[in-house]
């Protein structure tokens, strides 16, 4: 089935063993969406860092207080030591993360709650929303560079479009909210 931005090009006839048939050749042709993208600065970025982190660090609390409470028979061996209780509550805190920005990045608000009250949300280059799996990848670039190489945030004062590691290595970028896109 064809959309209505398909078009009838060419009609032939052609001769299919015996039979007389008509092969019909259509274009489709996509209009053409010319984003203006804001990209956002460093300044918003960071703070929509900030208010993302406390959520984020006060829903790995909820959900670790939740597991000592329901579990804590099962779990009273593992959290015996400070070191395995701490270790627990990282884990914990890396798969929440994980589920908060990459649920939250696919949503069709595209942003977590830190880059919605910024007026930010991430899409792909083109202006797209993007997938689960690219917003789950963008998740773990961004804790591999800012836990162990501390320097994500680094080139988005240099690059052209304002992009973190992560954003870079998963074709991502962050714009203000109110960019526009026009069809021609």
């Amino acid at each position: 089935m064809l959309d209505r931005s398909c078009s009838l090009i060419n009609t032939y006839a052609i001769q299919a063993i015996g039979k007389g048939s008509i092969l019909k050749l259509y274009v489709c042709v996509q209009p053409l969406r010319i984003l203006e993208m804001q990209y956002a600065n460093i300044g918003k970025r960071f703070l929509a860092f900030l208010l993302d982190l406390l959520i984020w660090f006060v829903l790995t609390t909820i959900v670790y207080a939740l597991l000592l409470a329901f579990f804590s028979a099962l779990l009273t061996s593992v959290t015996t030591s400070s070191e395995a209780s701490d270790q627990l509550f990282w884990l914990i805190f890396i798969i929440v993360g994980w589920l908060y920005h990459s649920i939250n990045h696919n949503s069709p608000r595209q942003a977590t709650l830190g880059k919605r009250a910024f007026g930010l949300t991430v899409s792909d280059l083109n202006g797209n929303k993007i997938s689960f799996a690219r917003a789950t990848g963008r998740y773990f670039a961004f804790v591999f560079f800012t836990a162990f190489a501390l320097a994500d945030f680094l080139p988005v004062p240099f690059t052209e479009k304002s992009q973190a590691l992560h954003d870079l290595i998963a074709g991502t970028v962050v714009i203000e909210k109110n960019t526009k896109s026009k069809s021609q």
